[in-house]
């Protein structure tokens, strides 16, 4: 059963958010990315994949399975200070997030939003670690992609790489960002996506993956030592729902900056979602790698509702507010089997704890 006392902190985090919707400054948004920060780097026992850091770093700090950076993390903190490695993890994530979204952003504060509300993004941070890291870098990354800062982009690639190896699909990103792909042509890559699944799992498990480089080695990885993800039969279909939403509203005319933009943008997304279901066969494969396209959902949401106009817009920004906010409440209070209790409740503070 679900205390919804416990949600109290995650309500005002929310409210706090929701707060500045209606501020918007530069200092207000600073303060809601460190409040979210914070929340994340002294939370205990929250996230599916908590406690089974917190051992290793208590128990087996020689554990070698982590890819190269998070590694080194790894042992150092278990060596001085084991939060540490939880600091470090929630500072890549939120700060990388927040350095992509003042960057490519038109309302930062619709895009804090959306981060914290919406499935698989800040929530499921604080379940999977290492991957949010690795996710947040590589965002962040493609922002150079746009400059047409190859070695920036390489750089943070590369490390994005080595907190987490499945971010092997960032080399996705350099044709997304360099081509232009029509609004026909994302249709149909979303209906192969479809038709698509049963050739990928057979292609996967029928030959020999190592022959496709390092990314054919990853996925190979991932199909072996998947498991299913909790939550994971509906959220596809929300992001599906949401992406047919966004090809509708796909603007007809590219004649000026914003709309190429938006087009940009949305055709990132919905790579993402197919992803989602190219790989439906495997909910923790299809989650990994959907992510990194995924996120710029957080971009994708206050383009659009900037492109609408008067009553349009106020209706849409409150349809979305509210839509974004029952998404969060209800992703916290999920009952989880495997841990008898929810991922995220009750909140507790690492420092009132006798770890």
């Amino acid at each position: 059963m679900i205390d919804y006392l416990d949600t109290i902190p995650y309500i005002l985090l929310l409210c706090l958010l929701l707060f500045n919707l209606t501020i918007n400054t530069r200092k207000s948004n600073n303060l809601c990315f460190f409040v979210l920060f914070v929340f994340s780097a002294i939370r205990y026992d929250v996230g599916f994949d908590y406690m089974m850091y917190l051992d290793i770093l208590r128990y087996d700090p020689d554990y070698d399975r982590f890819e190269f950076l998070e590694y080194v993390l790894q042992r150092f903190a278990a060596k001085t200070y084991i939060l540490i490695f939880f600091i470090v993890n929630s500072f890549i994530t939120v700060y990388f997030t927040k350095w992509t979204i003042e960057k490519l952003s038109v309302n930062v504060s619709v895009s804090l939003l959306a981060f914290l509300c919406l499935p698989l993004l800040y929530t499921h941070s604080l379940s999977i670690i290492r991957f949010w890291s690795g996710v947040s870098v590589l965002f962040y990354a493609t922002t150079f992609l746009y400059e047409k800062k190859w070695i920036h982009f390489a750089v943070l690639y590369i490390i994005s790489y080595f907190i987490h190896g499945s971010m092997v699909v960032g080399i996705l990103f350099i044709p997304l960002v360099l081509f232009k792909i029509s609004r026909t042509v994302n249709i149909i890559l979303l209906i192969f996506s479809f038709i698509g699944g049963e050739f990928v799992l057979n292609r996967i498990l029928g030959s020999s993956l190592a022959d496709y480089g390092i990314l054919g080695q990853r996925l190979n990885y991932y199909v072996k030592i998947a498991t299913t993800e909790n939550g994971m039969t509906k959220i596809p279909f929300l992001y599906l729902a949401t992406d047919i939403l966004f090809l509708i509203l796909w603007p007809r005319k590219n004649n000026n900056k914003s709309s190429a933009v938006l087009h940009k943008y949305i055709t990132i997304f919905n790579i993402g979602v197919c992803i989602l279901f190219l790989f439906s066969f495997d909910n923790t494969l299809n989650s990994r790698l959907c992510r990194p396209f995924l996120i710029y959902i957080i971009l994708v949401v206050p383009l659009i509702l900037k492109h609408l106009r008067g009553e349009k817009r106020r209706i849409s920004t409150f349809a979305f507010t509210l839509a974004a906010s029952a998404l969060f409440i209800y992703t916290i209070t999920i009952y989880n089997d495997t841990l008898g209790k929810s991922e995220y409740l009750p909140y507790r503070i690492i420092f009132l704890e006798n770890y």
